[in-house]
């Protein structure tokens, strides 16, 4: 994960926010598509892959004042609930998530579903 910001000049600087895959895939592994902000700045995303059953993630950053992120899992999909989310989240006025999955779910043709972001990571 990153972010451009325009420099001095025409100049334009990377900051790498997060950095996937080295937990072993925990965390997620591949994010493919766009990320969603909620009103107070948290960005949400997907992962087609990794977590805990390998089924893919979403996931939430929070801004924190040192200019980091705070990263956390808040679903890691398990087949039965769906496997490979494989589309951008769309967040409602409430802040609820809602996205796809490719396959899993009772007949293996995937889900749509719905998540109501954490703590942790929603301000």
């Amino acid at each position: 994960m990153f972010e451009l910001t325009r420099g001095s000049g025409n100049t334009i600087n990377e900051q790498v926010l997060w950095n996937f895959g080295g937990d072993g895939g925990a965390h997620g592994i591949d994010p493919e598509t766009w990320v969603a902000f909620n009103k107070q700045g948290d960005m949400f995303g997907v992962t087609p892959l990794g977590g805990d059953g390998e089924n893919g993630v979403v996931y939430g950053m929070k801004p924190q004042q040192n200019g980091t992120w705070e990263y956390a899992v808040l679903q890691a999909f398990d087949g039965a609930d769906g496997v490979e989310p494989n589309a951008g989240l769309l967040i409602d006025s409430k802040g609820n998530l809602y996205g796809t999955t490719g396959g899993g779910g009772q007949y293996g043709g995937g889900v749509a579903f719905e998540i109501s972001p954490t703590a942790q990571v929603s301000k």
